[in-house]
């Protein structure tokens, strides 16, 4: 299991975050907490594999942490979490020292996703500066997201599509990750700001 870390200044997040990861196959919790001070000075960095932080906190943010974090284990990977976007904080903050991005507004699936790609060496889902995030998507899955207006149920998509029902949801769950979104609507308004339907 992948060893994580959590730190974010609101308290509400973090046991949502942590609540989320307990339920993960993939994640194990260490340490979470809302005071960035406490996990800097109460943490074995070299026993964790990734540090999940906030990047806007008190008495000091996420980079510093991460900067700190990187001195005592150049390993470790770091998950930057923001209710901005990375635009907005790449304009703000140095983001090469994270790993990865991920909004606060996303599904856990996006976060679950990012940290098990990183850990595989993979680049993560969100970390994605100048390309759509439709150019990692199969061309079965555009297909769907292109019938997803029409508000059809999943039987009718997986018939319309030619794929059963259990691999139609496996490409709308990989949808709603690649978009950083947790449901229909959002995946559809997301993909029209790529393009999509153009």
């Amino acid at each position: 299991m992948i060893k994580v870390v959590l730190v974010d200044d609101h308290q509400m997040v973090v046991e949502g975050i942590s609540y989320c990861i307990q339920e993960s196959k993939y994640l194990h919790l260490i340490k979470a907490s809302s005071d960035p001070v406490q996990i800097r000075d109460q943490t074995d960095w070299e026993l964790v594999d990734v540090l999940i932080t906030d990047i806007k906190m008190e008495p000091f943010n996420g980079v510093e942490l991460a900067e700190y974090v990187r001195s005592q284990n150049s390993r470790i990977k770091i998950v930057a979490l923001s209710m901005y976007s990375l635009e907005e904080c790449e304009a703000t903050f140095n983001m090469e020292v994270f790993d990865g991005f991920v909004p606060k507004g996303s599904a856990f699936q996006l976060l679950n996703q990012t940290v098990v790609n990183l850990m595989n060496g993979k680049k993560a889902p969100t970390w994605q500066k100048s390309t759509s995030p439709l150019e990692d998507l199969t061309e079965k899955q555009k297909a769907i997201i292109r019938l997803l207006p029409q508000n059809k149920n999943y039987v009718e998509l997986a018939k319309e599509v030619g794929v059963s029902y259990n691999t139609l949801r496996s490409h709308v769950q990989q949808i709603y990750i690649r978009l950083g979104v947790n449901n229909r609507a959002s995946a559809v308004i997301e993909a029209q700001k790529f393009g999509l339907f153009d």
